[in-house]
């Protein structure tokens, strides 16, 4: 015994549309609430917004310039003078007094997560050989980023930074 499934158009017009509502929904919503538009980095003391700070905050800081090689694990190795604030420095600013762990979140919600004893060799940068660091709206890799000083490898040297969580 076949039986006929009788949809009309008019039915399956409507599924269409509720999908493409949900989907455009679902496009909209960030799933980590990291934010990515660039404009400033948020810091977080063991889950609790303790500073935001814009491009012309960091500019306002005392800046720290290291001549770095890192090297890419799927691209073309990066080769400059990277100018920036030390991360012990936006912690202390922040109020920030300790942590075990620093978890370090870009816009597209990848990370990497660095031990209290490295803080010391984490530079946020803004500048790379003198000019600001593009937003990655625009192809670049800002307008911040990572670079953990003497560790050659890319995958810790975090592009497009938009977090930082303090972990106790």
């Amino acid at each position: 015994m076949e039986r006929k499934l009788n949809i009309s158009s008019k039915a399956v017009g409507i599924l269409i549309l509720f999908l493409l509502v949900i989907i455009s929904v679902c496009s909209k919503i960030n799933y980590s609430g990291v934010q990515t538009d660039g404009s400033a980095i948020t810091i977080y003391d063991d889950g609790t917004e303790a500073a935001s700070y814009s491009l012309v905050d960091l500019r306002q800081m005392v800046p720290v310039s290291e001549e770095l090689h890192i090297e890419s694990t799927g691209g073309e190795d990066e080769d400059g003078v990277f100018t920036g604030v030390m991360l012990e420095q936006l912690l202390k600013k922040a109020g920030i007094e300790s942590c075990k762990t620093i978890i370090f979140t870009a816009g597209d919600g990848y990370s990497v997560a660095i031990k209290a004893d490295e803080m010391d060799k984490v530079l946020v940068v803004y500048e790379k050989n003198g000019a600001a660091l593009e937003p990655f709206s625009e192809g670049g890799a800002g307008p911040f980023r990572i670079a953990v000083i003497g560790d050659p490898y890319g995958n810790r040297s975090l592009k497009c930074l938009a977090e930082i969580r303090c972990k106790p």
